[in-house]
């Protein structure tokens, strides 16, 4: 169904997977560099729009441990 959506219409379809810290970009072998690009830019523009919202959290346990740890 995505196909003759993206076929007919003349669109892009971007493969992103959600739900982990960081946006996953999911692109498939057929996809063609406009595709896997617009991917990538949906996946920067998710990441900067999570930064922003995740901006006033407290750092994580593994963040403030990672802080700590002598270089």
């Amino acid at each position: 169904m995505l196909r003759t959506l993206t076929s007919i219409t003349g669109g892009l379809a971007a493969g992103l997977v959600l739900g982990a810290r960081v946006p996953i970009v999911a692109p498939v072998r057929s996809d063609t560099m406009e595709t896997r690009m617009a991917s990538c830019v949906l996946a920067s523009l998710l990441a900067a729009a999570r930064g922003r919202s995740t901006a006033t959290r407290a750092p994580s346990a593994a963040a403030e441990a990672a802080q700590r740890a002598p270089a």
